[in-house]
């Protein structure tokens, strides 16, 4: 204040001697009147006032809008969300505190550097910023993982900014790494609920299973000991039915895996029809004999971008409830039962159309129905529905999670859910989720027939085979298996027989056939052990569960290929000789 105010004096002095000056000057030399003097002096005061001591209401602008533009950075600060702003041409023009925080670089070393190559990472959105340019329409990427090193989850939006007739791009970034590992955790809650669902009917069918198994394993013996033997018809009939049976349990522990398993959501293309019909056939195997299932869909393939679990898990809580609606949620002297209908159609939905579909876009969508003939909703619960553990299935029926998983993994997937239900004659969920169409049909679908009939001559050799399992039925059948296919076998019962059995013999094995779940030590840390010491070493790995962590590690690592458990003679050799031969 001090300061200003001398400053002021010095400035009042210095206009005093310059204004006498310069009126000596004009009156000694100029030859007009004074008058004409006089205004041209009072000008020269006037500007120069003007610069000293500024207009009060343009000073006051000057503040209002500095303060404004103060406020607007603090509010953009402030936000939990990152906040970048880039030009047409890439450059940034914004970059806020949460932005600074979460890359560790400050705004001065962002502005006006291309984003790209400050961030390569997000080379991947540079088709999305250039769409949002040229249409000036906002877009949004849900649950993205930018950086390969660390895992989180974004939900990535791209708004338009028109600013002097150009359209520039701002990007938010919404950290969800929290509120995803939440949902996994309801998720996987959810899923076990599902299994204990399905068990008893699960029981009923692995039984039924082993009851063909042992059944003709028991009359081949019987008849083995008789003096008529085993006729060759006979065997064959047996044989027959004992693949028939592996086969059916295989593809029921596939489908329990495929349900209980955790992973991280993996989109692929999904055939919505191979998948009805797969939840069908579970559905059948499991629900109550008085519940019949009936099944309405295209013979094309219904394909939407999904992750194949999620998809199976939507389908199966939505054909659960319809079972309970029919069954447990019935009153004691109501007749159990009902009909369940699944159906599978395309719908179009144009502008018309989605005035009485809010959430639908214009486009087309598969539509997933499962309707019952239940105890239907009413107008009270309707609204309650998708809320987690909400449940009108009364103590220890149900956590009240199916639903709530169901809303979220369809919104996950840009669908959305329409109910209609009337209490005391039936619910009918509609799940629409919209098409794909894919470049090349590498649909997710059920294995094919791992154990076919027909038997033809398997691939041969004669080199030395190192098999490791710590389970001596299955090494005793492998081993079997190769030896008939020519092959010599030496055999480890654990990871750490394993390596040192290689060590001995390292110079004859020319494969090792490697389980990678096995006692005292890891079929990983048991390949990188003989992986050290023999740089080119070829090995099959084998497992009963194809999602294995270890796994997918010791594929990286160099494991030349995977053969799942159970598998066949002809299976294993062709395997074998693939490996053998890369």
């Amino acid at each position: 204040m001090k300061q200003n105010k001398i400053v002021s004096i010095i400035s009042a002095i210095f206009l005093c001697i310059l204004l006498s000056i310069l009126l000596c000057h004009l009156l000694l030399q100029s030859h007009e009147s004074w008058v004409f003097i006089a205004v041209r002096l009072l000008v020269v005061i006037a500007f120069f006032l003007m610069i000293q001591y500024p207009n009060k209401a343009i000073k006051q602008a000057g503040d209002e809008l500095r303060k404004t533009r103060n406020y607007l950075k603090n509010i953009i600060d402030s936000m939990p969300s990152m906040l970048i702003s880039i030009n047409q041409q890439g450059f940034i023009t914004q970059w806020n505190s949460t932005a600074e925080r979460e890359t560790g670089i400050s705004s001065r070393e962002a502005l006006n550097r291309k984003l790209l190559d400050l961030i390569p990472a997000f080379t991947k959105y540079r088709g999305n910023f250039e769409k949002v340019v040229e249409t000036c329409l906002p877009m949004e990427i849900k649950r993205e993982s930018i950086s390969e090193e660390e895992l989180r989850y974004f939900n990535i939006s791209f708004y338009p900014l028109v600013f002097n007739g150009a359209c520039d791009v701002v990007i938010r970034l919404d950290d969800i790494t929290e509120l995803e590992k939440k949902e996994f955790q309801l998720r996987q809650a959810q899923k076990m609920e599902t299994v204990g669902t399905l068990a008893g009917g699960l029981a009923h069918d692995f039984n039924n299973i082993l009851a063909g198994i042992i059944g003709s394993v028991s009359l081949l013996r019987y008849m083995q000991e008789t003096p008529d033997g085993i006729g060759k018809n006979t065997l064959k009939e047996h044989i027959e039915i004992i693949e028939d049976s592996a086969k059916k349990a295989s593809e029921m522990v596939n489908r329990l895996l495929s349900l209980a398993r955790k992973h991280d959501m993996v989109i692929s293309d999904v055939d919505l029809n191979v998948f009805v019909k797969n939840i069908v056939r579970i559905c059948t195997n499991t629900f109550d004999n008085s519940v019949e299932i009936r099944i309405s869909a295209p013979d094309e393939p219904a394909f939407v971008k999904a992750d194949p679990s999620q998809v199976e898990q939507v389908l199966l809580n939505l054909c659960i409830n319809a079972e309970h609606a029919m069954t447990i949620m019935r009153k004691e002297h109501e007749r159990q039962g009902g009909i369940m209908l699944i159906s599978l159609a395309k719908m179009t939905f144009d502008s018309t159309m989605i005035g009485y579909h809010p959430e639908a876009n214009v486009g087309d969508y598969w539509m997933v129905s499962v309707e019952d003939t239940g105890v239907g909703i009413s107008k009270e619960t309707m609204h309650k529905i998708f809320d987690p553990f909400f449940t009108t299935k009364g103590k220890g029926r149900g956590t009240g999670l199916g639903l709530a998983m169901v809303y979220n993994i369809v919104h996950q997937l840009n669908g959305f859910i329409e109910i209609s239900s009337r209490e005391g004659a039936g619910s009918e969920f509609r799940i629409y989720l919209p098409v794909y169409l894919p470049v090349n049909e590498s649909l997710v679908q059920p294995d094919g027939d791992q154990y076919p009939h027909k038997i033809e001559e398997p691939p041969r050799g004669n080199e030395t085979i190192l098999l490791a399992d710590d389970d001596e039925n299955v090494r005793l059948i492998a081993g079997s298996m190769l030896e008939k296919c020519g092959y010599s076998v030496i055999m480890a019962d654990d990871g750490k027989d394993c390596v040192e059995t290689y060590k001995k013999n390292n110079e004859k094995v020319s494969l090792v056939i490697l389980d990678i779940s096995m006692p005292r030590l890891t079929g990983k840390d048991a390949f990188i052990e003989m992986k050290n010491l023999s740089p080119g070493l070829k090995v099959l790995l084998t497992s009963g569960y194809a999602n294995d962590r270890g796994l997918l590690d010791t594929l990286t690592l160099g494991a030349r290929g995977f053969i799942k458990k159970p598998f066949s003679m002809a299976q294993l050799a062709e395997k074998v000789r693939e490996v053998l031969d890369s």
